[in-house]
């Protein structure tokens, strides 16, 4: 197992954590770009794939 960097085990967690949310906003921004560039067919066939109409994230 490799040890932790120079500031030790919490300071590679915030580095992490922080890693982490900065891709998780720079793929949802990505994400709802895209969406929006959709053309009205793909979005028709989009929604009525969905199970119950509802958004896959529920």
């Amino acid at each position: 197992m490799q040890q932790a960097g120079m500031g030790g085990f919490g300071a590679d967690a915030a580095k992490g954590a922080l890693a982490g949310a900065a891709g998780v906003w720079l793929m949802d921004r990505v994400g709802w770009a895209l969406y929006r560039r959709e053309g009205p067919a793909a979005l028709t066939r989009e929604h009525a794939a969905r199970p119950d109409g509802k958004d896959p994230a529920h």
